[in-house]
């Protein structure tokens, strides 16, 4: 049987953002590819600071934690800051929605001008009011005055804190991911050395046996409290800087408002204006709302500074412990081997312990500056004069010096050279006195323990002066005779290997622990009783599509990681509390059928009894899920389960209350629903791959053979006259050979529209010279009637005129964004393989998902399944199915040419594959929690690589949501405004094929929602908008993001 697989191309962007001036010195081992920004090189004579040197920065510093507390990024931060302050007060009628929108446009550190920002903050001596003095003049230019409403309530000392507050959450991921590379190399060594025995070191003399392993776990269990530490500081650290000159936030009040503040939507809103302000402010930055102004209590800055100086002291103690076991006498572990690393200028045969000097002297370094940090500590009144600015010098240096600290030591231990050799000579340095102990404890059972002490001290001293063996002095001593032990039994205790004591289980507490630390948090989490104090919901704005920000991930890949949270989109979101939304009849009545049933099923037929046991254990823990969405419980943190983006749902969770699931974004819940039954998965041994949906994928495109099979005729009619399409054209004009190419079009891409409704009336008749002759269907006809909002023709220009405008050898991409598998799947590749046989493109990229999500979305893994069951199509059509073999029902049989038309298009889509032509990309952002609004911070290299398409094709109603931010826009609201960094100038042309299934629609002519829900079953005056729910409805809209 044939059988198929596709090759998955992941190509990078290629687009740094800017990478560092000369490459790192760490080892041939980059720092992380996080959102840097191009930084102009000074010549070697401006470099003043090791840190900022051109021959030492990469030494004693990183290039990711330097861009995050770079000029730029702090600029940027103050930018992001106005803006995000601009939108909430328009929001609550502080200031007017056209002064905020302006603001929000001018917030671009490529609108300042960086000579006249040196020149005033040196004037002034603080670079906030230069900056503010900037962006009121650019708004100020558009209209008369507008920009006054710029910093509207704040003060210097409000964007200050709150940039540096935002570089310390960038720089805690950055830590966090270096402390995450420790502790799993540490793990390894642990595990790799469990029993190799070596001499402990006590007061720099040998003491007793230890294993390597016993030694690197104590190292781990340090680590692994400095993660707790990490974890327990974020919430603490992580707050909002915005309560006015004072602290008392006096200037927002209603008097002082452009017009009446909205009226609360909930109970926690119906505060005060000032600080419902404040706690907008704070979600759309993704920091918590402070209880009180804390302008000058410095406590938990000076507490970070003092848990990087107890981190990068651990990492000292390692570096001095390895730069003794380095030494020539010792020569036990090395540094990681790297040609002429730590040589000498005159002493050729020099190896130096390089790494281990540079930790030490950072982590000193780290701790004298965050002594400096708990000066800022003592501050005068209200607002300080001097300490304050203590931080500005310090708080960059403790931050790159403890990154970049570290990063050696991550390096050293990944690449750490043990000689198992050298610590058995060792051992064996002073003839077996290192085990007097466990001779001493043999004896001391018969001659009683201070007896046996001084009688093998005696034989110590002897075997040293003597320069004799311990057992041959012990296998000589009358005395030892006379305790009753045999030669074999002293041989034993003298042996170094066998008084290791119980490191080995020891090692395994300790592995074990950090596993037990997760579970034990999971089940806290898991049945808390009680909300933790409220925190901010939402996310950072998003200034621009190049705003400065060290990124939380990294593509893919995912060291995706705890994440920088985005604005979703400048409107409400919908909201799983609205009664009068799909997002509740969804949240309440919509669990993934089948799920529970599926695994169920599958644990009968396990592999062993491990697996069958795991099955149970998924079971239960769907069972658990369930039964929490439907009775409104409490939502709670995402287990760990090895990929990064855990963090980035959990802080977002934390932020948004925790909510419970009829009190949230619908959005977030659903993408936290999936996820959460990812992580069940993922934790296992015997289910980590394993798709709960794929049997229902499948046995949904079976029970579409009919449209299958019809779609698969005219597909090979249509692919065969397209290649021949000479011979049918010579008669006919430009006009009317473009005019039938564009009826083509229109057809192909409403079949792909609506495929996944699989009506047979769709199936119209593709014939070339049919479409020639415009001889469109009545069904085609009255769907169109349905597709509210229709750019097709607009889409094709696009395609057509590239063609046109192309050089020969120009790659010409189309990007499908995809939704369902099987059927939907099946018309996706049709549409694929006919705008490469078309000649629309030269390139079709396809984006699946990464995990099984929203029940029926595409996994690499639906590809070969759908290309496999169309390789053999007789096979996969006439072999019953559990349910028809169930009712005793035959299939009924495929003719020959039945079959023959489907292998046509496996044949034609593998042939694309594998000519590089159809190409599968996947990427772990389609499965985050957010919107796209998010793509540019968070997946910067995607969102570049989308701009080198012609045209981005988002399939279905999930992207169609996620890209307007599932936001409750009015619906005249224009498609290219809902969009948000997809818009106008983005780079990208996006374009939307959706069937209409859930509230979120824009784009409409004035009045047309109105008509729509006059229709029946459209929600008439309930205030339901429920013509949307039922996919019944389409849109299909287009934003040129190049014009």
């Amino acid at each position: 049987m044939k059988s198929f697989r596709f090759r998955f191309i992941a190509r990078q962007s290629g687009k740094l953002c800017g990478s560092s001036p000369i490459q790192p010195l760490i080892w041939g081992v980059s720092p992380p590819q996080l959102r840097f920004f191009s930084v102009t090189p000074h010549s070697f004579n401006d470099r003043s600071t090791i840190l900022d040197s051109e021959v030492f920065g990469n030494v004693f510093n990183t290039s990711a934690c330097s861009k995050i507390w770079s000029d730029r990024t702090r600029t940027s931060y103050y930018l992001e800051f106005e803006a995000a302050l601009a939108k909430v007060q328009a929001r609550l009628n502080i200031i007017p929605k056209n002064a905020a929108k302006e603001i929000v446009k001018a917030c671009r550190w490529e609108e300042i001008d960086k000579e006249q920002l040196q020149k005033k903050t040196e004037l002034i001596g603080y670079p906030v009011l230069p900056v503010v003095q900037q962006l009121v003049k650019k708004v100020n230019s558009v209209e008369n005055r507008l920009g006054e409403w710029a910093h509207w309530g704040a003060t210097t000392q409000d964007l200050t804190d709150t940039a540096t507050v935002l570089q310390l959450r960038d720089t805690l991921e950055l830590v966090d991911l270096k402390v995450s590379a420790i502790v799993s190399a540490l793990k390894e060594l642990c595990q790799k050395y469990k029993v190799t025995p070596m001499a402990a070191r006590s007061n720099l003399q040998q003491a007793v046996p230890i294993s390597f392993g016993f030694k690197m776990a104590r190292l781990l269990a340090t680590f692994e409290r400095h993660q707790e530490r990490l974890r327990e500081l974020r919430p603490r650290l992580l707050v909002l800087q915005f309560s006015g000159a004072a602290g008392t936030l006096a200037t927002i009040s209603s008097a002082s408002s452009y017009g009446p503040a909205p009226p609360p939507t909930s109970s926690s809103e119906d505060k005060p204006l000032g600080l419902r302000c404040q706690s907008m402010l704070a979600d759309e930055l993704g920091l918590s709302v402070p209880p009180i102004a804390w302008h000058t209590e410095r406590d938990s800055v000076a507490e970070l500074g003092n848990m990087f100086a107890i981190l990068t002291a651990t990492c000292a103690k390692f570096a001095t412990d390895l730069k003794l076991m380095m030494q020539t006498e010792v020569d036990e572990a090395r540094e990681p081997y790297v040609a002429h690393r730590g040589s000498s200028s005159t002493m050729p045969q020099k190896r130096n312990p390089i790494g281990c000097a540079y930790i030490c002297s950072m982590a000193s370094s780290v701790r004298a500056m965050a002594g400096g940090l708990l000066e800022a500590v003592v501050t005068d009144h209200e607002r300080s004069t001097g300490p304050w600015e203590i931080e500005w010098v310090m708080l960059p240096q403790v931050c790159c010096l403890t990154h970049a600290c570290l990063t050696h030591t991550a390096n050293i231990l990944d690449g750490l050279e043990v000689d198992e050799e050298g610590m058995k000579r060792n051992l064996e340095l002073t003839k077996g006195n290192i085990v007097s102990e466990a001779v001493m404890m043999g004896l001391g059972k018969v001659l009683g323990r201070q007896h046996a002490h001084d009688l093998v001290y005696e034989l110590c001293r002897r075997s040293i002066l003597e320069a004799k063996p311990l057992v041959d002095l012990l296998l000589e001593s009358k005395e030892v005779k006379g305790a009753g032990l045999g030669n074999e039994e002293l041989r034993s205790l003298c042996e170094p290997a066998n008084y290791l004591g119980l490191s080995a289980e020891m090692v395994d507490r300790v592995l074990k622990r950090n596993w037990k630390i997760l579970d034990q948090r999971f089940i806290r989490e898991k049945h808390v009783t009680s909300a933790p104090p409220k925190c901010p919901s939402s996310v950072n704005i998003s200034l621009s599509h190049k705003a400065p920000k060290a990124p939380s991930v990294m593509e893919f890949d995912t060291k995706t990681h705890g994440k920088s949270y985005l604005l979703d989109s400048i409107v409400a979101p919908c909201s799983t509390a609205d009664p009068n939304s799909f997002a509740h009849v969804s949240a309440r009545d919509r669990w993934p059928t089948g799920a529970i049933d599926d695994v169920h099923k599958a644990t009968y037929s396990a592999e062993s009894k491990e697996a069958e046991e795991e099955g149970k254990q998924i079971v239960e823990g769907l069972a658990k899920l369930k039964y929490e969405l439907q009775h409104d419980r409490q939502m709670t943190p995402l287990p760990e389960d090895g990929f990064e983006d855990i963090a980035g749902y959990n802080k977002e969770l934390e932020q948004r209350g925790p909510p419970k699931w009829l009190d949230v974004s619908w959005l977030y819940s659903e993408c936290y629903l999936y996820r959460r039954m990812s992580t069940l998965f993922k934790l296992s041994k015997h289910w980590k791959e394993y798709d709960v949906f794929s049997k229902q994928k499948m046995s949904t495109f079976k029970s579409s053979r009919p449209a299958v099979l019809e779609l698969a005729a005219r597909y090979k009619d249509l692919i065969t006259q397209l290649n021949t399409k000479h011979e049918a054209t010579e008669s006919k004009s430009k006009e009317e050979l473009e005019t039938a190419e564009r009826v083509l079009f229109t057809e192909m891409c409403e079949i792909c529209l609506w495929g996944n409704a699989t009506d047979l009336s769709l199936l119209t008749n593709l014939s070339y010279e049919d479409i020639q002759n415009l001889q469109g269907s009545k069904a085609r006809k009255a769907q169109e009637a349905n597709i509210v909002a229709n750019d097709f023709p607009a889409a094709f220009e696009i395609l057509r005129k590239a063609r046109e405008q192309a050089g020969p050898d120009k790659e010409r991409r189309v990007d499908i964004v995809l939704d369902n598998a099987g059927f939907e799947l099946f018309v996706d590749l049709i549409l694929a393989g006919y705008l490469l046989s078309a000649n629309l493109a030269t390139c079709v990229i396809l984006h699946p998902k990464s995990i099984p999500w929203f029940v029926s979305d595409v996994l690499p893994k639906d590809f070969s399944d759908l290309l496999n069951a169309m390789a053999d199509p007789k096979a996969f059509y006439e072999t019953p199915s559990e349910d028809e073999k169930h009712k005793e029902v035959t299939p009924q049989p495929l003719s020959d040419k039945e079959s023959e038309e489907i292998e046509f298009l496996f044949k034609h889509w593998s042939e694309l594959h594998a000519d590089g032509k159809l190409v599968i990309r996947p990427n772990r952002f389609w499965t985050q929690a957010g919107s796209y609004w998010r793509m540019p911070k968070t997946a910067p290299a995607l969102f570049e690589d989308l701009k080198e398409s012609e045209l981005v094709i988002h399939k279905g109603d999930l992207n169609y949501r996620k890209l307007t931010g599932d936001a409750m826009w009015d619906p005249t609201t224009p498609f290219t405004e809902a969009i948000g960094p997809f818009g106008p100038k983005s780079g990208v042309r996006t374009l939307a094929l959706r069937t209409c299934k859930a509230d979120v629609v824009v784009g409409l002519p004035k009045g047309e929602d109105e008509r729509l829900k006059d229709t029946e079953g459209g929600g008439g005056d309930s205030g339901a908008r429920k013509w949307a729910w039922s996919g019944k409805w389409a849109v299909v809209q287009l934003c040129d993001g190049k014009a």
